[in-house]
């Protein structure tokens, strides 16, 4: 196109505002769903492999089985798929898997990714798909995994794709959302992540590295850029004004990039000020250990009145030092090892914990003697009185 009848003033607008008309399109594309309804029994056709029974209806698609086994469907999607989302009723939680075959690295088998199914009953599970690097968009199979025992409904199946504007508004969002103070937190924080739907910021956090890509790289990019392109006009045009405003543009991100680590910092703060220091005895919550620091400190000073108890905790060795170290000079033993004078022990975290005629059992350990659960606590936590 012949621009030569705009004035010098007129080409700069008259070209951005092209741009913006050509990439609406990209922008204004809604969310695309494609939608499974299982409620319709012969909506899709399923290859069942080492599943006990499987039985389409109005509810949906029941699945039941002894043995690990799988489930898989041919497919053909118009559109990239960022996530998955599964509406199902089970008998109980567990770990599924989702399958797909990639002709190229996988041309036989399938490549998995596994997710939680947390709750009993009715849920909605959204996995990020992305998560995995090998997720193939135009894969020909797709099916999902499950653990012998299972018990459930598949009611339906959908599929997420979101738009460049979502993305980017996602990403936006993902850069500044904290993580929460753990372990590796004393060292070193892994700073601004991005993603670019909901559902990844949603759990990007749960695993470590998060998921996603590093914003810290994206970030330090546009610091170099600016600097460059300040030195370059300065240098070759020595426009000392726009020499101003890109020294200033390099402070402000300086100063969002500074403001976006220390903000995370005191969202700790925040955190433990609200979810502990503000809360009253019994209902407090302390970090990943949930609840089970107020529990510690709640039955601490009826510990201390004793020479040992017994403490079965979650597994983590800092659980058994913590306990040394707040009751003392009471002194925590384990099941194996406890005295016949033992009169308590305190269970943090073990659901599996039964007290029958024959003693305690914790998992498949047995303690041998009498008693009664003295008190219950949230988060399968109890303190157990032995008999004398």
């Amino acid at each position: 196109m012949n621009l030569t009848f705009l004035s010098s003033r007129m080409r700069p607008a008259y070209l951005f505002l092209t741009t913006v008309l050509l990439a609406l399109p990209l922008f204004t594309e809604a969310k695309q769903v494609t939608s499974w309804d299982l409620t319709q029994p012969s909506a899709r056709e399923w290859s069942f492999y080492n599943l006990s029974t499987v039985t389409p209806d109005r509810n949906g698609l029941h699945i039941k089985t002894d043995t690990d086994g799988f489930l898989v469907t041919n497919v053909f999607w118009k559109n990239r798929v960022d996530a998955v989302r599964l509406t199902l009723t089970t008998e109980h939680p567990m770990e599924a898997v989702i399958l797909w075959r990639d002709p190229i690295i996988a041309p036989q088998g399938y490549i998995q990714l596994p997710f939680l199914i947390p709750e009993t009953g009715s849920s909605t599970i959204d996995i990020d798909v992305r998560a995995s690097q090998h997720w193939n968009d135009w894969t020909p199979l797709f099916g999902l995994a499950f653990p012998a025992g299972s018990s459930l409904t598949l009611e339906r199946i959908e599929f997420l794709h979101w738009n460049p504007s979502e993305k980017f508004w996602n990403g936006l969002l993902s850069f500044w959302t904290f993580d929460t103070f753990n372990i590796h937190s004393i060292n070193f924080l892994w700073g601004p992540w991005i993603t670019t739907n909901p559902v990844a910021r949603a759990s990007m956090h749960e695993s470590d590295p998060p998921s996603g890509h590093s914003g810290a790289p994206v970030f330090y990019a546009l610091l170099l850029l600016t600097a460059l392109i300040g030195l370059w006009l300065y240098t070759h045009r020595g426009h000392r004004q726009i020499l101003v405003i890109l020294s200033i543009t390099f402070a402000v991100l300086w100063v969002v990039f500074d403001m976006r680590m220390g903000g995370e910092i005191l969202s700790y703060v925040r955190t433990d000020w609200q979810s502990f220091v503000l809360q009253p005895a019994g209902a407090r919550s302390f970090r990943s250990m949930r609840s089970l620091h107020d529990t510690a400190l709640t039955v601490a000073p009826l510990l201390r009145k004793q020479d040992s108890y017994i403490f079965v905790g979650p597994g983590a060795s800092y659980y058994q030092s913590f306990m040394r170290y707040l009751t003392y000079p009471s002194i925590p033993v384990t099941p194996e090892s406890s005295a016949s004078g033992t009169t308590l022990a305190l269970l943090l975290a073990r659901d599996e914990a039964v007290v029958t005629k024959e003693g305690l059992w914790v998992g498949d350990i047995l303690i041998p003697r009498s008693g009664k659960i003295l008190r219950q606590f949230r988060d399968a936590s109890y303190l157990i009185e032995f008999s004398p």
